[in-house]
């Protein structure tokens, strides 16, 4: 055991040596502003400005400081220097849940996205302007805006081919009935470098399009694509690599499924959990999946105990209120009295001014489908709200319509959301499924 005295002696130490460091990074940024005052051309001061004004909250500020110097060196390593700070401010907003301060970033970039795109650079940016598209993309996909989500895409894709960038086109296309679209792209995107590279990206691919291919009618067709996909993710899921042995296990979960190998794919989900013990976002994609696919099989003890781990993993407060709504739905489905985690958890998320506060109020009872309904703000805010009540007027017995409201909510722009996938696995049933057996030469524990 220490003695007082030198607990408050280290602790002393401590408070000067962060007051010495905040005082260097103060001189060194008023160094860096003196740089570029007095000249805006030098790309060291203006990526020290840019930086600072990142950490600072100032993130969608960082493009327009940094323009002058690229435009005056526009060699590759300095535009790509350019387009990576751009990246951290749009994720920095991001992180801080402020879609249109990555909106107001992007734009601020337009004069880098400009020298990116000179043909003399083509091939030699890392990042390249395509990236920064796709990630302006992804953002707008993910509220909902699919015109605009579509344009950047499509001008990521021309710039540079990218599987990942190909399967949201597709997703977008299959969601506006453009089916036979959305399989070209998908086929274009088994050949993408990225999805060669990543077995759960091309085992995402190759289920999709056996999806598609089933959804038109085309059941033999469908099988093909699954057994590929079964293979190949039963032989990654070998990888060294915890990160990418939780996400192939996750897909081929999905695929398992598809065959009705039930019992394995719970498996699977299993496995990705073991693999991420100590990641909250694997932990929290996987579970995610776990207690979605509980929600759908009525399986009341499997979303119980997904939610309990859920709990006990200290996940983050967003994760847990969505969870915990599927928990309650089911519940009140199976007209099971409530264990009494859910309604913690909601009562720990009341009244927190954002959208996950107004899903908490409908979970706790504290305000009506209606009323979730109307204040939603974004698309994909409202495909959630038609979600949630088609499942609440379903969990009260209220069957008449169902098909027509999960129709309502896959028209949505919700394009990814987990609510919209759940709505077609309830809406197709066990026409998702091709059936088994799995191919011969598959190997699972």
């Amino acid at each position: 055991m220490r003695r007082p005295g030198k607990t408050r002696d280290r602790d002393h130490e401590d408070e000067e040596a962060l007051e010495d460091r905040e005082l260097l990074r103060a001189a060194g940024f008023g160094i860096a502003c003196q740089a570029y005052r007095a000249d805006p051309t030098q790309p060291e001061g203006a990526a020290v400005v840019a930086a600072v004004l990142q950490d600072l909250g100032l993130a969608e500020a960082s493009p327009a400081v940094i323009v002058e110097a690229t435009k005056a060196h526009a060699d590759a390593r300095t535009v790509s220097g350019a387009l990576a700070i751009t990246m951290r401010a749009m994720n920095a907003e991001l992180e801080a849940d402020d879609p249109d301060g990555v909106r107001r970033t992007f734009v601020a970039a337009a004069p880098l996205l400009a020298l990116a795109g000179k043909r003399e650079l083509s091939g030699q940016l890392q990042p390249g302007g395509a990236r920064v598209r796709y990630l302006m993309g992804k953002v707008e996909l993910q509220q909902g805006r699919l015109d605009v989500a579509r344009k950047l895409l499509t001008d990521s894709s021309t710039e540079e081919k990218s599987g990942r960038v190909l399967l949201d086109l597709a997703r977008i296309d299959r969601h506006d009935d453009k089916v036979p679209d959305a399989l070209e792209e998908l086929r274009d995107a088994l050949s993408a470098p990225d999805t060669q590279k990543d077995p759960a990206l091309r085992g995402e691919v190759l289920l999709t399009i056996s999806d598609l291919t089933r959804e038109r009618g085309d059941v033999s067709a469908a099988k093909k694509p699954l057994s590929d996909a079964v293979k190949e993710l039963a032989l990654a899921r070998t990888t060294s690599d915890a990160d990418d042995r939780a996400q192939v296990e996750r897909v081929l979960s999905r695929v398992l499924d598809r065959f009705g190998a039930a019992q394995r794919a719970q498996q699977a989900l299993e496995r990705a959990f073991e693999a991420t013990p100590h990641d909250k976002g694997q932990i929290a994609l996987t579970l995610g999946q776990l207690i979605a696919r509980a929600y759908v099989h009525g399986d009341l003890t499997g979303a119980r105990d997904g939610l309990a781990r859920a709990l006990s993993a200290e996940l983050d407060s967003d994760d847990l209120v969505y969870y915990a709504l599927w928990v309650r739905l089911l519940e009140r489905q199976l007209q099971k009295p409530s264990d009494g985690a859910a309604g913690r958890i909601f009562a720990s998320n009341l009244d927190d001014g954002r959208w996950t506060g107004r899903l908490t109020a409908f979970g706790a009872g504290k305000i009506t489908s209606d009323a979730l309904i109307a204040s939603a703000k974004t698309p994909t805010q409202k495909t959630e709200a038609l979600f949630y009540a088609a499942m609440d007027r379903r969990a009260a017995g209220d069957a008449k319509g169902l098909d027509s409201a999960l129709k309502e909510v896959l028209s949505g722009g919700g394009v990814d959301l987990m609510e919209v996938g759940i709505a077609r696995e309830i809406l197709t049933g066990p026409r998702a499924q091709i059936g088994g057996p799995l191919p011969v030469d598959v190997a699972l524990p």
